[in-house]
């Protein structure tokens, strides 16, 4: 699935997708015989910083999805294009419909005042004020919590434990800056068996 990690000042994830052939529209559920598995997929989008999108009233900084790769980026984009909850859910729904079951997508939305994780149903989109911290989202939550809670670490690093435990999250940890300098780019770092193994010493 992945591993979205936040902890009150960094946003990280994961950046191991299982995707559908290019151009063909189908999320991965909706066809296995399209499905592969690419490792340098960006699961962090953030605005442009003289862009001002809103989400709850407030001005989006980074969204980052977990989950079906088409679903998850179904909402990241409708949420960056300024598209109601609403409009995305029923865009999505309409999408899988006739599907034996729901595709997963659980999203991050960092605002300059909150953190709101998103959670695609098929009767609505749940949304919920994230209050703890840190926080993690995905197949490798987990160990990204235990990571951060436990041992201190930062996002990014945690986002590095969970991959070398998680079979569904890989690649480089992808990561951004959310509550620093408002032109933050969205960066990337592979960590190393060695970099882990500092990790803990």
């Amino acid at each position: 699935m992945t591993t979205i990690a936040w902890d009150g000042d960094n946003l990280a994830s994961d950046s191991q997708a299982t995707r559908d052939f290019a151009g063909t529209g189908h999320c991965e559920h909706c066809d296995g015989r399209l499905r592969y598995i690419v490792t340098h997929y960006s699961k962090i989008l953030a605005p442009s910083f003289k862009e001002e999108i809103f989400f709850k009233e407030q001005r989006v900084l980074a969204v980052a999805g977990a989950g079906d790769a088409g679903m998850a980026g179904l909402y990241r984009n409708g949420i960056l294009n300024g598209v109601a909850l609403k409009v995305i859910h029923h865009m999505a729904y309409e999408t899988h419909k006739n599907k034996s079951r729901c595709p997963i997508a659980v999203l991050l939305v960092v605002t300059t005042e909150s953190v709101w994780e998103v959670e695609h149903t098929r009767p609505q989109a749940k949304v919920k004020e994230i209050t703890q911290v840190p926080y993690a989202i995905g197949s490798g939550a987990p160990a990204a919590l235990l990571a951060m809670k436990r041992l201190g670490l930062t996002a990014m690093a945690a986002v590095a434990c969970a991959i070398d435990v998680d079979k569904y999250s890989g690649g480089a940890v992808n990561y951004l800056s959310c509550r620093g300098d408002s032109d933050a780019k969205i960066e990337a770092y592979t960590y190393t068996p060695e970099d882990i193994a500092e990790l803990f010493q």
